[in-house]
């Protein structure tokens, strides 16, 4: 029954993306008109105007608009990054924020070793933070904290 359900979700979803494909590049009649593979045009139509117009398949608008107000993404995958940064603590005593950010915020590649930035404007908060570090420790009086520092950078606080 797993399996069952797998499949149909798969297929489901991949009709789903072929609908919302048509109507990128044409209208919602357009849309019907371009079955899926195997689909009758009768029970693709129903599929248009029951399922793939209903609500339930629509992104939620709250969604929609918290996904604009991201500047830039991570490549940690799903975990948050205080998740990450407990991982790095088990195994690199202490390893802090400013590390965490470097870490889900590039990529290297195993064939040349090149580290990549997932985009400008992260790069560019890192070098800040790191800057602000190190002023922090030639003033002479007492540096921020990594978590003070990211706060500050991010403009929200990391913990």
């Amino acid at each position: 029954m797993t399996s069952m359900g797998t499949k149909y979700s798969n297929r489901s979803n991949k009709m789903l993306i072929r609908f919302n494909d048509s109507l990128k590049v044409g209208t919602y009649e357009d849309a019907k008109r371009k079955p899926y593979k195997s689909v009758s045009l009768e029970d693709w139509d129903w599929l248009c105007d029951h399922v793939f117009s209903s609500e339930s398949y629509k992104c939620s608008a709250a969604g929609a608009k918290a996904r604009e107000t991201v500047v830039f993404n991570h490549c940690g995958g799903s975990k948050s990054h205080v998740v990450h940064r407990a991982e790095k603590r088990k195994v690199v005593f202490k390893e802090g924020d400013i590390q965490t950010f470097y870490d889900t915020h590039t990529s290297t590649y195993k064939e040349t070793g090149e580290v990549v930035w997932i985009s400008d404007e992260a790069r560019v908060k890192w070098d800040t933070m790191n800057e602000l570090m190190q002023q922090g420790s030639e003033a002479g009086a007492t540096p921020p904290t990594e978590a003070e520092v990211c706060a500050q950078v991010l403009k929200k606080n990391q913990r």
